[in-house]
């Protein structure tokens, strides 16, 4: 694993410690017990995860546009990402 890959994960690694911490330590600001989603349903949690992680990305990268401009952004960065440093899955073939 070279030098920039190692940042990524690095990276990925901290803002998951971020997102677990927000779910279990009742001590923190923003914590949310997802103990108390309706039903069990935390649809409205991951929602406004993804909705919360877009607004950042786009103003990290200053780009105009919607969440779906933000999610081609993402899978182009992700593709990116395969391509130099893992393996990308054609599919399936028919049997």
């Amino acid at each position: 694993m070279n030098e920039k890959q190692e940042k990524i994960f690095q990276y990925a690694a901290n803002v998951q410690s971020a997102i677990e911490d927000m779910l279990t330590n009742e001590e923190s600001d923003f914590y949310v017990n997802l103990n108390e989603a309706e039903n069990g349903d935390i649809t409205p949690f991951i929602t406004g995860m993804c909705i919360a992680h877009l607004t950042v990305l786009q103003k990290l990268c200053r780009f105009k546009g919607n969440y779906l401009d933000g999610i081609h952004m993402e899978n182009r960065l992700i593709v990116q990402y395969l391509m130099n440093y893992g393996k990308v899955d054609e599919g399936k073939k028919d049997e």
